[in-house]
């Protein structure tokens, strides 16, 4: 598959990922419609981990290894960079859920007041040396993740946007 197909099929997959459908989540539903649906994101949240690897071993610009710096590395930067490191190295839903909870419980401010939008807002994504994807993609995720917070678990209802998605 070319660097382009593989792309093509990343897109693809995060349009998939970030459905309502495959979003939603109702706490204590463990009907055979919800259980498949979870297994489905599993499959495709591993294919989307797959594709991003072929992806790193193709494109130069992916295959630098170690940890990323999508922001300048000082300040809340830090803590950015940090949590788009995990992001990048999510393999499965185990770890895509470990991932969120670090979202949720990063609090930015003396006194955890600052919130992600104001932080986001701040940094220039633009000079990452990522593809602007992935930048989107990462934003996305954090999206997602913040929605669940708001929601005690849910995506579904709520409109939080961050970094002017």
């Amino acid at each position: 598959m070319t660097v382009e197909n593989l792309e093509k099929e990343l897109h693809k997959l995060q349009r998939d990922l970030n459905s309502s459908r495959l979003r939603t989540y109702t706490d204590g539903d463990n009907s055979d419609e919800v259980i498949a649906r979870k297994k489905e994101r599993e499959v495709k949240l591993a294919r989307f981990q797959e594709v991003m690897k072929l992806l790193k071993e193709k494109d130069g610009k992916y295959a630098k290894g170690g940890n990323v710096e999508v922001v300048r590395n000082e300040g809340n930067g830090k803590v950015i960079n940090k949590l788009y490191n995990q992001w990048d190295a999510v393999k499965n839903q185990t770890q895509q859920s470990k991932w969120e909870a670090d979202v949720r419980n990063t609090k930015f401010g003396t006194y955890g007041t600052v919130s992600f939008n104001d932080v986001l807002n701040n940094f220039d994504f633009d000079n990452a040396n990522v593809s602007s994807f992935k930048i989107k993609t990462f934003k996305t995720e954090l999206q997602n993740a913040l929605r669940k917070m708001a929601k005690g678990g849910s995506t579904t209802g709520f409109n939080y946007t961050i970094g002017g998605l």
